[in-house]
């Protein structure tokens, strides 16, 4: 994104690297609890996303507790991704 690191799930992003902060991407349930867990949201124009937080880890056990979220958020745009592709692939088939 922009030239900063991300993990992609095809060629969905679903998190990055901003600034002091990892940027992901989750389902909008996961995200609201996130954000109860201590993580903050990404904002873009001064206005927070939706589906984007941010974390900003300072310590090895906060990377620990990324792991099970990262897998969320990758699975979560795999399915998006998979959901995109499908009218496509049916129309080819045509």
């Amino acid at each position: 994104m922009f030239g900063r690191p991300g993990l992609y799930a095809g060629r969905r992003l679903f998190a990055c690297l901003v600034e002091d902060a990892l940027i992901v991407r989750l389902p909008a349930e996961a995200a609201r609890a996130a954000l109860q867990d201590g993580a903050t949201p990404f904002e873009r124009g001064g206005r927070p996303t939706r589906e984007w937080v941010a974390y900003r880890g300072r310590a090895a056990g906060d990377a620990r507790r990324l792991q099970p979220l990262l897998e969320v958020a990758a699975r979560h745009m795999a399915e998006q991704a998979s959901k995109a592709a499908t009218p496509a692939r049916r129309a080819s088939r045509r």
